[in-house]
Order: C-alpha cells, then sequence, then structure tokens
C-alpha cells in the first residue's frame, strides 16, 4: 500500500509543461481533479475544476511554463478550505447580526416603557 502511495505523490511531483490546447486541457485537469476527489472523498464537478484551474494558470507569471500537477492539487485543497472558511465568517457574522438586532430590539421595548409579556 505505501508503494502505491509513493508512486501516486512521485507522478503529481513531475514538472509538466502546461497544457496548451482544449484536448490537453481536459486531459491534464481531469487527471488533477480525479486526484482532488480521491483524496479528499468530495465530489467537485469537472467544470469547476477546469474553472478554478483556468484561473490559477491565468494568473502564473508570464515565464512560468512549467508546474507540477502537485502544485494544482494543493491550490484546490487551499482553496476548498478558504471557501470553508469564508462561510464560517458568514455565519458568525450572522449570528452577530441577529444577536445585536435582539440587543436593540429589547433595548428599545425597554425604553419606550411598553410592559412585556
Amino acid at each position: 500500500m505505501n508503494d502505491k502511495i509513493r508512486r501516486f505523490w512521485r507522478r503529481l511531483q513531475t514538472i509538466g509543461t502546461l497544457p496548451t490546447g482544449r484536448t490537453q486541457f481536459d486531459k491534464w485537469s481531469k487527471s488533477i481533479v480525479d486526484r482532488y476527489n480521491n483524496l479528499t472523498g468530495n465530489d467537485l464537478t469537472y467544470d469547476s475544476g477546469q474553472f478554478a484551474l483556468a484561473a490559477m494558470i491565468v494568473n502564473l507569471g508570464p515565464t512560468q511554463i512549467k508546474k507540477p500537477k502537485r502544485y494544482f492539487l494543493k491550490a484546490l485543497l487551499k482553496t476548498s478550505a478558504n471557501q470553508v472558511a469564508s462561510q464560517i465568517f458568514i455565519e458568525i457574522k450572522e449570528k452577530q447580526k441577529a444577536a445585536e438586532l435582539a440587543a436593540k430590539e429589547v433595548a428599545s421595548d425597554g425604553a419606550s416603557g411598553v410592559p412585556t409579556a
């Protein structure tokens, strides 16, 4: 089992030239998305994966024509972590806003002199 994992990581670390054609890109991105899904157990769609990978390529420097697939796999993992963290930020902010509104309602009810039931 360890030998399979070792070969898998070696294959990911090989530096390859970025895809320059649609067929190359499809094959290249599919291999990365498949590996991502196998590692995480998530079900990243090919469209979402290709979108993310295309954005990563566009943001590389003008002379960076070779990057290992492992780089892109790690970037996808980091992007997923960022999405989870962003969602947590949003949920906490919503809770804080709801608590703040509830506190304002209590304060306004007390200030108006209206007895609460």
